[in-house]
């Protein structure tokens, strides 16, 4: 592992450790806001409602995102981005210190958030195809998921003994300070030349040519049928996972505390851990769609037992198992990406991709909040089939919650299941492998 390390180039190290820095302060504040908002509110249709305006802005910018990133240097953007998520958090942490922070203000900087995000995260992943070979990639992308399983357990620790010391205001500058050594890691990175143009010169106005570039990426993927499965199945896949990652904070603090929540968070790093260091490892000698399927069953199985259990100990396995699993799905799908689309192309193609992936999960987290209410509490009374079928999830408060996540988890394993018995995961030959530029 660390000779897999030392061989990859210092400029691709730059860069993700840059960005790994600057994940750790996001998580904090993350942790924080999340859990002032559950003491304001202690309401799940609060985290559901902000959890949709997180994702809507970035959603609908991402095809004007993604012609940006092959536009323009990719350097001068993900410094850009930096900058103006700094000034979002900045915001937040003076709101807190003057005491008036409240959930509008939060959705409002989430809504900025979102809008960067949707740049930086093609941005960085071209970034990193264009500063690697198609053998490095695995272990990049293993090494990096690794990276935000170790953000993964210490910040939710950090973040609980930070809130009590410093509040969210001093929380609010650490992230400050961390989009700071980001853009002086980026500032050491040297970017090779980039030659990507626009597809629409000829285009009969700007307006016509930023059309026909942002509608490029969508032809591109629907040209490439293989590449064209494997988002269908993340779509389905994120259906589950999205309502599930809402729900994961209000689940365990509804019948626990703060801390078993920051326990499952951190065992849940370590799966992170070992999943993306295990995808580093193994990733050149194993299909990366085989993992894709693989990693997509155990993130189901480990959310069916999560929405179960109630006692620390299997609590935290599931947390552990589900990030596992997680980690290796993202590793491998990025890989299988990075390899068959071409460099010119990846900052549209990626972002299409990350609109499509996405693009359903604001509407799955808000008919959660209905259905919980509606279907899944009758349910667990026995008031719908007249049986109760609580013995699993009990008839509490936590029920609802605790089965929406097993359904969740029900709906990956069943897709993972799906593509398997149907061979759905089958790539086009990738093209001529792109030289990187090393240091």
């Amino acid at each position: 592992m660390f000779r897999s390390v030392r061989d990859l180039p210092r400029n691709v190290l730059y860069l993700v450790f840059g960005r790994a820095i600057s994940s750790l302060g996001s998580a904090l504040t993350g942790f924080a806001l999340n859990v002032w908002l559950y003491q304001q509110t202690g309401s799940y249709t609060m985290f559901a409602m902000l959890a949709v305006v997180n994702a809507i802005p970035g959603l609908i910018f991402s095809p004007i995102a993604g012609v940006l990133v092959d536009r323009y240097p990719k350097k001068s953007l993900l410094m850009l981005c930096d900058v103006v998520s700094a000034l979002s958090v900045a915001a937040l942490g003076l709101a807190s210190l003057l005491g008036e922070l409240s959930p509008l203000l939060l959705a409002v900087s989430s809504f900025f958030l979102s809008l960067t995000r949707a740049i930086s995260w093609p941005a960085a992943w071209a970034a990193i195809s264009s500063l690697t070979d198609k053998a490095q990639r695995p272990g990049v992308n293993g090494i990096s998921e690794a990276l935000n399983g170790g953000i993964s357990i210490f910040s939710p620790m950090l973040g609980a003994l930070l809130f009590e010391l410093i509040g969210i205001s001093g929380i609010a500058l650490f992230d400050i300070v961390s989009y700071g050594l980001c853009i002086a890691l980026l500032f050491a990175v040297r970017f090779p030349p980039e030659t990507a143009k626009p597809v629409s010169e000829a285009a009969s106005s700007p307006f016509a040519a930023l059309l026909n570039d942002c509608l490029s990426g969508f032809r591109w993927i629907r040209s490439h049928a293989g590449l064209s499965r494997l988002l269908l199945y993340f779509v389905v896949m994120n259906l589950g996972c999205s309502v599930f990652a809402v729900l994961y904070a209000p689940y365990v603090l509804s019948f626990s505390s703060e801390n078993l929540l920051g326990i499952c968070m951190a065992l849940g790093g370590s799966g992170m851990i070992a999943g993306g260091l295990f995808y580093a490892v193994i990733g050149n000698k194993i299909r990366s769609e085989s993992a894709v399927l693989m990693g997509g069953a155990l993130v189901g199985i480990s959310m069916i037992g999560f929405g179960i259990m109630r006692s620390p100990m299997p609590l935290a396995l599931c947390a552990f198992f589900y990030s596992a699993g997680f980690a290796a799905v993202n590793g491998a799908s990025q890989t299988i990406w990075q390899t068959h689309v071409p460099l010119s192309m990846q900052g549209r193609v990626f972002s299409v991709r990350r609109m499509i992936a996405f693009g359903l999960n604001p509407l799955s987290v808000l008919i959660s909040v209905p259905f919980i209410q509606a279907v899944l509490e009758p349910l667990l009374t026995g008031k719908i089939i007249g049986l109760p079928v609580g013995y699993l999830w009990g008839t509490g408060p936590t029920a609802p919650l605790g089965l929406m996540a097993s359904l969740c988890g029900l709906l990956c394993v069943s897709v993972a299941l799906l593509m398997f018995l149907f061979n759905g995961l089958r790539m086009q030959p990738p093209p001529v492998a792109i030289q990187p530029h090393t240091s």
